[in-house]
């Protein structure tokens, strides 16, 4: 059976927000767009890397970004 890891509910919640997609943040941090997929779902774990990078590409802190704050 696959490990499942939390959702990445506000992750999900700031690309809405900011109008941008999976496909355009999986460009913006060098990830393939399935894999990028299956870790914000939970089917995959984000490394510490990985979430660096995308706090990098939008902007903000992993902090908020992952567990909550202003972005």
């Amino acid at each position: 059976m696959e490990a499942r890891y939390p959702r990445q509910e506000l992750l999900i919640e700031v690309l809405h927000e900011r109008h941008i997609s999976q496909r355009e943040l999986a460009e913006m941090i060098g990830m393939q767009l399935p894999l990028l997929s299956r870790k914000l779902n939970g089917h995959r774990q984000i490394s510490v890397d990985e979430a660096l990078r995308i706090a990098e590409a939008l902007g903000g802190a992993v902090e908020e970004l992952f567990i909550g704050g202003a972005v």
